[in-house]
């Protein structure tokens, strides 16, 4: 998953200029229609009992010269109760509500979000790579 500008800003500010930054208490998935961008301009998906999802991961693993973190339970959303158009991106952020985008990307698929649909990633589904 692409980082965000946000979050650009916020590891060479640490690493590189030693300005001290906050750890989100929590990431939260968020589903998108349109891609969210580096810019965190997408338009995330609303329909009646949609919230966001808090996540949790797996420790890194290393792998092909990448270390990769993956959602370590189900994440679950709630039932769609009319249809609420499409999703085609997902984005983790630093809050429930509000927060800032910190990583993004296309879903392998656009899924429709008819009656009675409830997005479920399953575990180690959601992928987040360091390379």
């Amino acid at each position: 998953m692409p980082k965000s500008n946000t979050m650009k800003q916020l590891v060479l500010n640490f690493l590189a200029r030693g300005v001290s930054v906050s750890q989100p208490a929590q990431l939260y998935l968020a589903l998108y229609s349109t891609n969210p961008g580096d810019g965190d301009t997408g338009t995330e998906v609303s329909y009646s009992g949609y919230q966001r999802q808090a996540v949790s991961f797996s420790a890194p693993v290393i792998s092909g010269g990448a270390a990769i973190i993956q959602n370590s339970a189900q994440i679950q959303f709630g039932v769609v109760p009319s249809a609420a158009g499409s999703i085609a991106y997902a984005g983790l952020r630093t809050a429930a509500t509000e927060g800032d985008l910190v990583y993004y990307g296309p879903l392998a698929a656009t899924y429709d979000l008819n009656q009675g649909v409830q997005p479920i990633i399953p575990v180690n589904s959601l992928s987040v790579a360091e390379s």
